[in-house]
């Protein structure tokens, strides 16, 4: 008998901000594996259409999910679905069916797609003085879609990490001195910095612990953008 798939739902399986993988749901189990999957559009942003890895495609337990991997990624941070067209992939059941589209549900969590330090900036006048205080740095971060979240005490002191090099896997948390400003859109951040320790050149990440989700209910990811803008050193001006 034919099982048709009712819908397929699109991952970013290790959070670095790169759609990799789909899963496809069929109403009656299957008897076997699926033929192929030709076609993966998600977003007419950056390489549009991708086709799964037919040997990395294997039935699930219990026989109502194919899931496969994508043989390329999509490109960073196009974590969204295209707003004009239906993202959608294209299966061949068996090698004497036809093939069949079936919608995509997004599943992919936001990543940081932009930062930048802007250095703090001291007074002349208590510069001469010695009074002043190391002035705090301002960092702008974006994000690849709005986030929010109903967390209620300071969520934001466990939203954003960083670590020296995008390439590492370890990070820390970064510290915030009170309540970031966010946008209207949700996506902008403005981050008053608590320490001097975030440096250009560093990667800035999100995380998925945070309590933060996009419109679609899904964590934010972890990603890695590079810091750009300018370190802090002791900038004078008049007062």
């Amino acid at each position: 008998d034919y099982s048709a798939a009712d819908y397929a739902e699109i991952y970013d399986s290790d959070k670095d901000g790169r759609a990799d993988s789909v899963r496809i749901h069929f109403i009656e189990r299957l008897s076997e594996n699926i033929v192929s999957i030709d076609t993966v559009f998600w977003n007419a942003a950056g390489k549009t259409w991708k086709k799964a890895s037919k040997s990395k495609m294997h039935l699930s337990e219990d026989f109502h999910w194919v899931e496969s991997i994508i043989k390329d990624p999509f490109d960073y941070g196009v974590t969204f679905a295209d707003k004009d067209k239906t993202p959608y992939l294209r299966m061949t059941k068996t090698a004497a069916d036809r093939p069949q589209k079936v919608e995509l549900r997004d599943k992919i969590g936001p990543v940081p797609v932009k930062a930048e330090k802007h250095p703090g900036r001291v007074p002349t006048v208590e510069y001469i003085e010695e009074s002043y205080g190391i002035p705090p740095d301002t960092l702008f971060v974006e994000m690849s879609e709005p986030i929010s979240t109903k967390e209620k005490k300071e969520p934001w002191k466990n939203l954003f990490r960083y670590s020296a090099r995008c390439s590492d896997t370890a990070s820390m948390a970064l510290r915030i001195q009170g309540e970031p400003k966010v946008s209207e859109s949700g996506k902008e951040w403005t981050i008053v910095l608590k320490d001097n320790n975030l440096l250009v050149d560093n990667c800035i990440r999100t995380n998925p612990a945070s309590g933060y989700v996009d419109g679609q209910k899904n964590a934010v990811g972890i990603g890695g953008v590079s810091v750009g803008g300018q370190n802090s050193d002791i900038y004078l001006y008049e007062v």
